[in-house]
């Protein structure tokens, strides 16, 4: 199963959380699949990492995405703390 299928299949199950996608081409295999209408950037949560939310047919989800060369060596423990911190 590819990564845009494999988030597809989250969100059709009634995933309620964020989807964090790294890297231009799984974001962009992601977005086909889930027949993504708009995505608007909310926040920066450090430079190259992105909370943005997602419309899709007849619901909105957020999603981090992360290019594949930005964000820090320790971005996954920084976003499970940003996270944390705005539930």
């Amino acid at each position: 199963v590819n990564m845009g299928r494999a988030a597809k299949q989250l969100v059709d199950a009634g995933f309620q959380g964020t989807l964090c996608l790294f890297g231009g081409d799984i974001l962009s295999a992601a977005l086909r699949s889930l027949q993504c209408e708009a995505l608007t950037p909310l926040t920066e949560i450090e430079p190259g990492v992105v909370l943005s939310r997602a419309v899709l047919p007849g619901r909105e989800i957020t999603i981090v995405t992360k290019s594949g060369s930005f964000g820090s060596p320790d971005v996954i423990q920084k976003l499970m703390q940003y996270a944390e911190e705005n539930q």
